[in-house]
């Protein structure tokens, strides 16, 4: 059971639906999976892989961006080339190819910016590591000082980009990162206080898992 009023406000406030499942059946992860699958118009296919017996409420939310290049690669000049890996070999793969004006960046590597609609306000940004030196020592170099600096030096330049036709997938907990807000008390089990979702008197603790 759960306060009528916190029930109430999610849906009010947040357009939220509410419903009942039963976390111990075996086909809930299903069912929530196909929720997050339709909502996204199955750009992401599942958010869970198991429901843990102790588990009384979640709280889902699925967002997604699907954005149109600003300037589009053409199909028809995608070809196959050679890509190389972290391990130093090669396999060929589908490399897009697009030409003319380009948000470029070049001092200790080179790096482009692709903006996507109209407004190109929001973009993806490619890294290109020198070809000498190690990706994993690359990597720990771009600290926050470094892509700030980086990104105030973005300039329009002629030039080509071949960039490998690719699927990113990403995942990451929040726990850190919301516990670094200030939400820290949510999560330990004997501070956090849920009293106005849950009824009072229940015996059970509530807490961010």
């Amino acid at each position: 059971a759960f306060n009528p009023d916190f029930l109430r406000d999610n849906e009010r406030y947040y357009r939220a639906l509410v419903s009942r499942l039963d976390f111990a059946a075996p086909e809930s992860v299903s069912i929530i999976n196909d929720w997050v699958s339709e909502a996204t118009q199955g750009l992401i296919p599942s958010v869970i892989d198991q429901l843990n017996e102790d588990q009384i409420m979640m709280l889902i939310n699925a967002v997604y961006f699907k954005g149109d290049w600003t300037t589009p690669f053409n199909a028809q000049l995608t070809r196959e080339l050679p890509f190389r890996s972290l391990g130093g070999g090669t396999r060929p793969v589908p490399m897009m190819y697009r030409d003319g004006r380009i948000d470029y960046y070049e001092n200790d590597f080179q790096a482009v910016r692709l903006p996507y609609g109209e407004d190109e306000r929001i973009a993806m940004y490619v890294f290109l590591p020198p070809a000498d030196e190690d990706f994993g020592a690359f990597v720990e170099r771009l600290t926050d000082e470094a892509l700030a600096e980086a990104f105030d030096q973005f300039a329009p330049a002629q030039g080509e980009v071949l960039l490998p036709r690719m699927d990113i997938a990403y995942k990451s907990k929040l726990n850190e990162a919301l516990e670094a807000l200030g939400m820290g008390v949510a999560f330990d089990a004997n501070a956090a206080d849920f009293t106005r979702m849950r009824p009072a008197g229940e015996n059970r603790k509530i807490y961010i898992g």
